[in-house]
């Protein structure tokens, strides 16, 4: 029996708050994927989301390390796909246990800066003010910044035999294409193994699924 297992990273807020009950999110195309594919699915829930624990950005690394290790200790061959804000998640825990296969969609991997953040959370704390209070929003940004730091010491050149694979929106209205093209470029970060593709979507491939879908059964 295949010990090969998807673990899938959602955004932010993460999937348990879908923002229009009528429109498809991007857990239903990797829903899809490990149907298609006959590969077990695993979703990584976010504290403070559905319980009374409180929400913060740096408990949903944490939470999400553990959950993977947890994974792998028990012996899982582990297919990492991170969307958004969860593709910084991944993308750290790729670093830490060098899995073999990383799959980053829309990844927030851009190292804003707190001037760039705060507009940012204001956004958020309008939508989710349960989890991003205005009063919290300093801290939060506090919180972004330090898990931000690992990318400016992060090296792929360690890891030639791992697969990893990006794919960005042409009309991405959070993750700008022009500037994930930047980081995805910088062979200090992303040597030459790391394939990136582009699709003409927003953000969470709101009116592009087929494709996404389509890529998602080629590349995993």
């Amino acid at each position: 029996m295949s010990n090969h297992l998807l673990v899938y990273v959602p955004g932010f807020p993460g999937e348990a708050i879908p923002r229009n009950l009528n429109e498809e999110r991007v857990v239903d195309s990797i829903v899809k994927l490990s149907a298609c594919k006959n590969i077990p699915l695993e979703l990584v829930s976010y504290p403070g989301i559905l319980n009374e624990e409180k929400f913060s950005f740096k408990n949903t690394q944490t939470h999400t390390l553990n959950f993977i290790k947890d994974k792998i200790e028990k012996g899982h061959d582990i297919t990492l796909i991170g969307q958004s804000w969860g593709g910084l998640i991944a993308l750290s825990a790729h670093e830490m246990f060098k899995l073999k296969k990383l799959i980053l969609i829309t990844p927030f991997i851009l190292p804003l800066s707190r001037e760039e953040l705060e507009p940012l959370l204001n956004i958020y704390s309008v939508e989710f003010p349960n989890l991003i209070p205005n009063s919290s929003i300093r801290s939060c940004v506090d919180e972004i910044s330090t898990i931000f730091n690992f990318l400016n010491d992060l090296n792929f050149n360690d890891m030639k035999n791992n697969d990893v694979r990006i794919i960005g929106a042409l009309e991405d209205e959070i993750i700008p294409i022009n500037l994930l093209r930047e980081i995805v470029s910088n062979k200090k970060i992303f040597p030459n193994n790391v394939t990136f593709d582009e699709i003409k979507s927003d953000h969470n491939f709101t009116y592009s699924k087929a494709d996404l879908e389509s890529w998602l059964l080629h590349n995993v």
